[in-house]
């Protein structure tokens, strides 16, 4: 019987998660019983002659070692391709139940929770300790790509983390906007007025050198987020942080009472958290606030270039949308945006469009 297809879901799922625990919790070097030579290294014994014949030398088999070991993560990488596998298969099979599936999601994160508390970045992707998922200290550690765990299975843990597609997209993302910015600066002229939308730690603004007539707002619900941008930054910027709902620039008019009218708005990465009705709003206004050749910069994740498993399964990630390219175009148009005005650009992984729209 191929249980990939002649099992329920849900009992498919089970019988997956407890193998792979099982694994988890024995490790390849915890195991009483002799590997088999598909598992195993051969080593030439004690005393063998180096130069010898591989195949004529005398052999003992040498497991993996724990934790720490190399191919230890090269199994726990092989072993957890095998529950995306079968995730993929449930997310296929229970399309037409999104409640059911989200059920057994959240059945998953709870079975190997106890197990993957051991990583400190997955158990903050779990959990959302600032209240909401992606804060300001969790892309930090994604800019910095050194896992929290120093060894262990937390470290493996972190490890895979850091080297997720959209992890990767996140650091390239944050080195082509800085090319955008420095781009942007300079090709203003005279005075401006930048805005940036949901800010977090502000670092792409690291690289982009001051100018003394360019005010820079950035803004965030997230206090804490706003105290450590501005220590990171230092003074490099006549910048002012603000805490402010994003929502609050949906009239155009306001926005610009506030904080005058905009030559630069950018946000890294709020967009794709936000339902396209709300969306269309925000962006109409936004595009409303810029001054003449004014530009905004809007960032998505193009959805054919990653899949959610690990979002949707592995971390509790799931509320930024997946949206195409043909499908920000149109969203970017019904928000009042030409065709014409709008310049699309990728990051360097591929996965990130960079929507550039002039006024």
């Amino acid at each position: 019987m191929n249980v990939l297809t002649q099992l329920e879901p849900k009992e498919l799922l089970q019988k997956t998660v407890t193998e792979f625990l099982d694994f988890l919790r024995e490790g390849p070097s915890g195991r009483e019983k002799p590997w088999g030579p598909a598992n195993a290294i051969m080593m030439p014994r004690e005393g063998a002659d180096a130069g010898m014949d591989p195949k004529r030398a005398k052999l003992s088999y040498v497991r993996p070692g724990a934790w720490d070991d190399p191919q230890t993560y090269e199994l726990f990488l092989t072993r957890l391709g095998y529950v995306k596998t079968v995730t993929q298969i449930i997310d296929a099979r229970m399309a037409d139940d999104p409640e059911g599936l989200q059920q057994l999601q959240v059945w998953f994160r709870e079975q190997t929770d106890p197990l993957f508390q051991k990583s400190p970045l997955i158990t903050r992707a779990r959990s959302w300790p600032e209240g909401y998922p992606g804060d300001f200290l969790t892309l930090e550690a994604l800019y910095n790509n050194a896992p929290w765990a120093d060894r262990g299975l937390g470290n493996f843990l972190d490890r895979y983390f850091l080297c997720r597609t959209l992890a990767i997209a996140v650091r390239s993302r944050l080195r082509k906007l800085t090319d955008l910015l420095n781009y942007r600066a300079s090709d203003e002229q005279g005075a401006s007025n930048w805005l940036n939308v949901a800010c977090g730690p502000c670092r792409e603004l690291l690289s982009v050198p001051r100018a003394d007539n360019r005010k820079i707002w950035c803004i965030d619900q997230d206090e804490q987020s706003l105290a450590y941008a501005e220590d990171l930054l230092q003074r490099k910027h006549n910048a002012e942080f603000r805490k402010l709902n994003a929502f609050r620039l949906v009239n155009a008019e306001k926005t610009v009472q506030q904080f005058g009218e905009l030559t630069t708005i950018y946000s890294a990465g709020l967009f794709d958290y936000i339902e396209t009705e709300r969306l269309t709003r925000l962006l109409a206004g936004l595009y409303q606030s810029l001054a003449k050749d004014g530009v905004l910069i809007a960032s998505f994740k193009d959805q054919i270039r990653y899949d959610t498993f690990d979002y949707h399964w592995f971390m509790k990630w799931h509320y930024f949308l997946q949206r195409s390219q043909s499908e920000c175009y149109a969203l970017l148009e019904g928000a009042g945006v030409p065709h014409d005005k709008m310049t699309v650009v990728r990051d360097d992984s591929g996965v990130i469009l960079f929507f550039v729209c002039q006024k």
